[in-house]
């Protein structure tokens, strides 16, 4: 709570900082510190908040809560949603480039096995998108990373034996 809190009022290279360490951190914490960092994260709305680093830390938090939770379900998605509003949510105000490093993140944690209970979730929100003109893009480039990503693997352990 402390670190989290130092990082208010701070720019540049200081919050950078800050955010370094929490990802640094994030392996070490609990499930309960995790969850407890994730809110404090997805109470930012200032779209400045978001950057490279901040999506970073997010990646973390989710990567960590998803092998820490030894009840993982379909109902826990920890930081994807927050993720997905950054590519979808144009009044948040992310830069082409922005949003292309966190279509990026997303899909990362995609692949981890812990994800496969919320890869279907996405799956699923990724064609209702496309289907209403929402987000096309983006949500084809999930869409595709979910769909092609198995299928090397597959094939890479079909040419490997």
């Amino acid at each position: 709570q402390l670190i989290w809190k130092s990082r208010e009022g701070k720019h540049g290279n200081e919050r950078k900082l800050v955010l370094q360490n929490l990802q640094d951190l994030s392996n070490c914490l609990s499930l309960s510190q995790l969850e407890y960092l994730l809110k404090e994260v997805e109470k930012l709305t200032n779209p400045s908040d978001f950057d490279i680093h901040m999506v970073t830390l997010i990646e973390r938090i989710t990567s960590a809560s998803f092998r820490e939770d030894k009840n993982l379900n379909e109902e826990k998605r920890y930081g994807m949603n927050l993720l997905w509003s950054l590519i979808h949510d144009d009044s948040l105000g992310c830069s082409i480039q922005l949003k292309t490093f966190v279509i990026s993140t997303f899909s990362n944690i995609c692949d981890f096995g812990e994800s496969k209970f919320v890869q279907k979730y996405y799956f699923i929100k990724a064609l209702e998108n496309i289907k209403q003109r929402r987000s096309s893009i983006p949500s084809f480039q999930i869409l595709s990373h979910l769909v092609l990503k198995p299928s090397k693997i597959l094939r890479q352990q079909q040419l490997q034996q």
